[in-house]
Formats: C-alpha cells, structure tokens, sequence
C-alpha cells in the first residue's frame, strides 16, 4: 500500500484501540488522556473537548480546544 493508505489505517486502528480502551474502562483517566491528545492532534477539537471532560489531568489541552472550537475550525466528528 502506497505509504499515505498504510498511515491512515494506522490511524483508524489507533482510533478504535482509544475507542475500545476508554469503552472497556470507562474511568481510566490515563485511557482518556491519550484519546483527547489523540484527538486534538487529528483536529477533532469538539470530540477531543468531549474526552477531556473525562479526564482533568491534561489541563494544557482545554484552553487550545475551546480556543479552536471559537475559531469554528473544521474538524470531523470521532
């Protein structure tokens, strides 16, 4: 697969690893500690705002997302 095809998938399968950690564990800040990092990198500023809610350890992150949330950046829904 050309290198572009084989980065998305990758993504796809980190997405749902997130997906099912924080599903499974519900309460596992760490879980959603990487899915809000996860998220904001991928530009999915409302879902990664969402995510942050269940985890307040990563308070570096709120700021830059209800920043862009503001800004109306475009993202896609998680």
């Amino acid at each position: 697969l050309p290198v572009f095809f084989r980065f998305l998938v990758q993504v796809l399968k980190t997405l749902e690893s997130l997906n099912k950690a924080t599903t499974l564990s519900p309460n596992n800040k760490l879980a959603w500690a990487h899915k809000t990092i996860f998220l904001f990198i991928m530009q999915k500023y409302n879902a990664a705002s969402q995510a942050f809610s269940r985890s307040r350890n990563i308070s570096f992150l709120k700021q830059p997302c209800q920043k862009a949330l503001e800004l109306g950046t475009p993202q896609t829904q998680a």
